[in-house]
């Protein structure tokens, strides 16, 4: 696994879940030309480039704003958690990863958001294996919190909450590969 690739693809999986219609190119089709993805992960990112479409601005706003087929998926912890959106508590958790990392997320969206923390996980990652960053130790133990209490929890009931919905294949494979890319990074962060 080069650090590259996962950071990479982590960057390029946050914006597919901030942005309605972001599809992940170029960044998952270069992560496809590696050879570290696990089969599992090589098939969702495949089955994602397959159902890139015009319509996943519809797409995503059914299934995570409005609520289309029932109430929206959440992509907030706080939300997952069965608090409320922008709830302190889930929020000053991931704030102080934010603070870690010296970063803040776009001001209209929650810092608590799957995108953002993503994303986030994959911009520590990049400082982390930076030989030359003196604040890796700091920065792993945030990487570590980020990816155990908040995006690996998000992630899976997203994945699980998806699962076979044959309606929404693009964001079900998406939710699939963010798992699979996440529980990739489990060993790295005992």
């Amino acid at each position: 696994m080069t650090s590259a690739g996962i950071s990479d693809l982590l960057e390029a999986l946050g914006e597919v879940f901030l942005h309605p219609g972001a599809d992940g190119q170029p960044s998952i089709g270069a992560v496809l030309e590696c050879d570290w993805p696990s089969p599992a992960l090589r098939s969702a990112l495949l089955e994602m480039q397959g159902h890139r479409d015009p319509g996943l601005e519809v797409t995503y706003a059914g299934l995570f704003l409005v609520g289309a087929e029932g109430r929206p998926h959440p992509l907030e912890v706080s939300v997952l958690e069965g608090l409320r959106l922008r709830h302190p508590q889930s929020i000053d958790r991931v704030a102080r990863v934010f603070a870690a990392a010296g970063v803040l997320p776009e001001a209209t969206v929650s810092m608590d958001h799957l995108g953002a923390m993503s994303a986030l996980l994959g911009f520590l990652l990049r400082r982390l294996w930076d030989p030359e960053d003196p604040d890796s130790p700091r920065l792993e133990q945030a990487a570590r919190d980020l990816l155990r209490q908040d995006l690996l929890p998000l992630a899976s009931h997203l994945d699980a909450a998806l699962g076979d919905n044959p309606s929404h294949p693009f964001y079900r494979a998406a939710a699939r590969a963010l798992r699979l890319a996440l529980e990739r990074l489990e060993p790295v962060f005992p």
